[in-house]
């Protein structure tokens, strides 16, 4: 895993492959990997008025990692604004190749993927 310290002391943990929306000068915002993402970088944490800065980035082991898939892409993770996406495959595309998962979702409130999901997990996954 990557962990993120920001300046307000909160720490973020994810794979490094995970996409983190971060903040420019111009006010847009770009999709990077929380791997490629370095001191000084500007992160949004539920809660601040504004971007908070990166003070360290460093590998960390940990268990019990995820990646649910929300209707709207994003997710909050240790506080922190996040993609449900990661770089194996571009944001855009997963999105919209999850399109037909929101619909039946919103139609119907179930979900086929989380079922294949859970009946391909080893039993040692809860």
């Amino acid at each position: 895993l990557r962990e993120l310290v920001l300046e307000d002391g909160t720490r973020f943990r994810a794979s490094p492959s995970h996409l983190i929306p971060v903040a420019s000068d111009l006010g847009h915002e770009r999709l990077l990997p929380l791997g490629s993402i370095t001191v000084g970088a500007r992160i949004h944490r539920i809660g601040s008025p504004k971007p908070v800065a990166v003070v360290s980035s460093s590998v960390v082991w940990g268990r019990g990692a995820f990646n649910p898939h929300t209707l709207t892409g994003e997710i909050v993770v240790d506080g922190v604004l996040a993609s449900c996406y990661t770089e194996a495959v571009p944001a855009r595309l997963a999105h919209a190749l999850l399109l037909p998962e929101r619909i039946l979702f919103r139609l119907t409130r179930t979900t086929l993927l989380r079922s294949a999901l859970h009946s391909a997990l080893p039993p040692w996954v809860s």
